[in-house]
C-alpha cells in the first residue's frame, strides 16, 4: 500500500468507495435513513475536489494503484 498526495482524477473513485463503505458496512449500525441521509443514492464526486482544495490531502493505493481509501 502506498500513501500519496489526493489528484483530482482521484475524486470519483473516493466518492464511490466511500458511498461502497456507507451502503454496505453501514446497514449493520445505522437505519436506512441514517444510511441515506449520510450517503446519497449516487456517489458525489465534486465534494472531494472541494474538500482536497488548498490542503493536504492524501489517499491510500494498493499495489496496482486502485484507492483503498
Amino acid at each position: 500500500m502506498l500513501i500519496r498526495n489526493f489528484e483530482p482524477g482521484d475524486a470519483p473513485a473516493l466518492a464511490a468507495l466511500f458511498h461502497a463503505s456507507v451502503h454496505e458496512a453501514g446497514t449493520r449500525d445505522y437505519s436506512s435513513e441514517q444510511v441515506a441521509a449520510w450517503s446519497a443514492s449516487e456517489p458525489y464526486a465534486a465534494r472531494y475536489l472541494r474538500q482536497a482544495e488548498g490542503r493536504t490531502f492524501l489517499v491510500a493505493v494498493d499495489d496496482s494503484g486502485i484507492i483503498v481509501g
